[in-house]
């Protein structure tokens, strides 16, 4: 039960994060960390790209070349959406599994295994990596962490 509601309260936690985002302009982003998917499983193809600064890193997605808000990612291992400082914050494509299911004893809402479905994975010193996914329920992006 413990489980649910921190599922719960991550995603109601993205939401707040993304909602309250800007959408980028003011960064310099790195082409050398732009990776390219289709993360909403639309036949489009998707992109993220990562941008570090001294205390948080940047997110910028673009479904089918259309950014949406900067989800800013605190380097702080404090924080339940947050990443620990320590190496470098990289970024990753990898295929959908049932790695939530292993660790979190559930599925998030609209989170699928097929051989089309990755998550976006951002990575940083000693804590969980953070996993964004397109919910196919909302049809937004959402994030699990172990």
């Amino acid at each position: 039960m413990k489980r649910f509601f921190a599922i719960a309260g991550l995603s109601i936690a993205s939401v707040l994060v993304i909602a309250n985002a800007d959408q980028g302009k003011d960064y310099k982003w790195s082409l050398s960390r732009s990776l390219q998917m289709d993360l909403d499983r639309n036949g489009q193809t998707d992109s993220a790209q990562l941008r570090i600064g001294p205390d948080q890193v940047g997110l910028l997605i673009k479904l089918n070349k259309k950014p949406l808000p900067v989800i800013e990612i605190p380097i702080d291992g404090s924080k339940q959406f947050g990443i620990c400082p320590g190496s470098r914050p990289e970024i990753s494509v990898v295929p959908q599994s049932e790695a939530p299911l292993n660790a979190l004893g559930e599925t998030p809402e609209g989170y699928k295994t097929c051989p089309t479905c990755v998550e976006i994975v951002i990575d940083g010193g000693e804590c969980d990596s953070l996993q964004f996914y397109w919910n196919s329920v909302t049809k937004k992006v959402a994030w699990w962490r172990a």
